[in-house]
């Protein structure tokens, strides 16, 4: 990523994602999910990418939901503006960034309440194909960190591996 991150080109593409979501104030595990997740160009719209994610959390041992959220990023010179693009509000505001490139992160500019409950996040760059995000939720219903990090998937590459895989000749057991 460049001083300016080339916001739209980094985030663009297929990741991997693990979160893990504790209790605020004790630390102590709530949930944990792993999915993966795509930026994609939205149509007519270079500076627009639609987010969707799909994954399975684990809340205990007996309890495992599957799920899957989207959202559109509205990039702009010095940040990001991201809105809901599923649920109950779509089109609506959830978040806004700046691009903090001595830190190579994204800082919250404005946050977004759910009703008495505050949503405050910040995008980590660790690589050009690893970033984390950490948001912090607290208020009158809710006290939770939510740590999620996300891994590039080269497609091409995996698709080069299973195109010769598939090209091998295989031996079959008698």
């Amino acid at each position: 990523m460049g001083k300016d991150f080339g916001l739209p080109g980094f985030f663009k593409g297929v990741w991997s994602f693990s979160r893990l979501v504790t209790i605020g104030s004790s630390g102590v595990t709530y949930a944990k999910a792993n999915g993966n997740a795509i930026f994609e160009p939205e149509i007519n719209n270079d500076q627009c990418l639609i987010y969707t994610e799909r994954g399975l959390m684990e809340l205990n041992e007996d309890t495992s939901l599957r799920f899957s959220r989207s959202y559109c990023y509205h990039f702009y010179k010095g940040g990001v503006s991201i809105y809901f693009n599923d649920g109950p509000n779509p089109g609506s505001k959830y978040q806004s960034y700046r691009i903090n490139p001595g830190e190579l992160r994204l800082d919250m500019e404005e946050i977004h309440l759910c009703g008495a409950d505050c949503y405050q996040g910040t995008y980590s760059c660790r690589s050009n194909d690893v970033f984390e995000l950490k948001t912090i939720v607290k208020g009158a219903a809710k006290d939770f960190v939510i740590e999620t990090s996300f891994s590039r998937i080269d497609i091409d590459r995996k698709s080069r591996v299973h195109s010769k895989e598939a090209s091998q000749p295989s031996v079959a057991a008698e």
